[in-house]
């Protein structure tokens, strides 16, 4: 976009129409050369520049994404670590959440399980409010157009 703004005329190529021309080593040089080479076959499709509207988008998809994988790895350790201890919580994060919830209430658990799950449960809130504010951000990106 920047270049395009400056009266340059851009194509961009995607990455995989590049790759079988990369010789030798990846390095500036033979990625410059590969690019080179691919922009001069005929069968090579350019895409077009996406807009900063389209890259706010897929950045925000990215994020959500991050923060899903993040919260799936907390369940997952969480669940392991009460199972250590003989708690048991059913698979998904509605279950843990209650389990959570149970567990830092439970005078019968040492005080230190309590404090590592009363962590684990804030840090799971706060991803999961993150997740939910990338998707209200989303819905109104749909809603603006």
């Amino acid at each position: 976009r920047e270049l395009a703004k400056l009266g340059h005329q851009t194509k961009l190529i995607p990455a995989q129409h590049v790759t079988p021309f990369v010789r030798g080593n990846k390095n500036d040089h033979n990625d410059a050369l590969a690019i080179v080479e691919a922009s001069q076959r005929p069968h090579v499709r350019f895409v077009p520049v996406k807009t900063e509207y389209q890259q706010e988008i897929l950045s925000l998809h990215r994020v959500r994404e991050r923060l899903q994988r993040n919260r799936t790895s907390l369940v997952n350790q969480t669940r392991g670590i009460l199972s250590e201890f003989g708690v048991i919580a059913p698979v998904g994060v509605k279950h843990l959440r209650a389990k959570l919830a149970h567990v830092i209430g439970d005078t019968s658990c040492s005080q230190g399980l309590r404090n590592i799950v009363a962590n684990a449960y804030i840090e799971l809130l706060d991803t999961e409010q993150r997740i939910e504010d990338i998707e209200q951000r989303l819905k109104a990106f749909l809603d603006e157009h």
